[in-house]
């Protein structure tokens, strides 16, 4: 079963399918940056698509269960923010110094 599988993520990838690009290529999903990128920037329906795919794990009772991580986490980035120099905070700052890391 696992070969039929691959062989339909493999078959989906080469018509571009970013999903299956993800479960297909290991170098992919070693480093999914450009795929996530892609999802974010694609449009209707594409990205209505994606956003149904995510939006079962992405329940209230999930986000609920994750906030103490998260909050961690986005308290440990902007640490790093400051330590990096960054004098105001604005998305755009934000992005500025993540992106070029």
């Amino acid at each position: 079963m696992h070969g039929v599988v691959r062989y339909a993520a493999n078959k989906a990838a080469q018509r571009g399918d970013l999903q299956a690009i993800l479960v297909a290529d290991p170098s992919t999903r070693a480093n999914p940056r450009q795929v996530f990128e892609q999802i974010w920037a694609s449009g209707s329906p594409e990205h209505t698509r994606y956003r149904k795919l995510v939006a079962s794990v992405f329940t209230p009772r999930t986000v609920a269960r994750m906030r103490v991580m998260v909050q961690e986490r986005a308290d440990r980035l902007l640490d790093e923010l400051v330590e990096l120099g960054v004098r105001s905070i604005s998305s755009a700052s934000i992005a500025r110094s993540f992106l070029s890391l």
